[in-house]
């Protein structure tokens, strides 16, 4: 499953449970309660650390979705822009050169993630402790924020930005987040929810 059709149905099952799809302060405030999350589970040593990350990368294709942005374009973009790769449109589909006449589609996340990593040891950034990775990813959040609150141009790469740290962390502790993050949207689909006290949905 391309990202591109995975962030499709994460803003179907948010409409389908009603859940908020115009305040993106809102999707902010989530997205830092998931990251929180994630952090906690690595922490404790859980085994939902993956599932927790799922859920970070997930609200975020929500904000992509949201605004009309496909994620998956504007990762390639930025890791041509940040890592020297060439990039081509190709019958409408992004297309990737990593070397002279080698030629591949537009990554699962699980390929993408890898090459993420491989470029950070090339560059020498790739030992970087969990808690450097998250801090890291904090304020990649709030980069992001600000463009969209300033409407500063840079929203997409921002949102790609995020996407890149969540992945780093993820290739890391060999956590597949691609998978991880389709057997999150099927477990939600299930989910049951209901509004709390404040008007917020809360699962059951």
């Amino acid at each position: 499953m391309q990202m591109k059709d995975i962030q499709n149905e994460i803003l179907e099952n948010k409409r389908r449970h009603n859940f908020n799809t115009t305040n993106l302060e809102e999707e902010f405030c989530y997205l830092y309660g998931e990251i929180r999350e994630a952090y906690e589970a690595y922490c404790e040593g859980w085994d939902t650390f993956g599932e927790e990350l799922a859920d970070s990368v997930n609200f975020l294709m929500g904000i992509a979705e949201i605004k009309g942005i496909d994620l998956a374009t504007e990762i390639l973009k930025r890791m041509a822009e940040i890592g020297g790769y060439t990039l081509q449109q190709t019958n409408g589909i992004v297309m990737k050169l990593n070397a002279p006449g080698l030629q591949h589609d537009a990554r699962l996340m699980k390929d993408i993630q890898r090459e993420i990593h491989e470029k950070e040891v090339e560059l020498g950034s790739g030992n970087a402790s969990v808690e450097q990775m998250f801090c890291n990813l904090y304020g990649k959040v709030g980069e992001a924020y600000e463009a969209y609150y300033k409407n500063l141009g840079t929203f997409e790469k921002e949102l790609a930005n995020i996407a890149i740290c969540i992945m780093s962390i993820a290739e890391n502790n060999g956590i597949d987040l691609g998978a991880e993050s389709v057997k999150k949207v099927e477990k939600n689909k299930s989910r049951v929810y209901k509004k709390n006290a404040l008007g917020y949905m809360v699962h059951l």
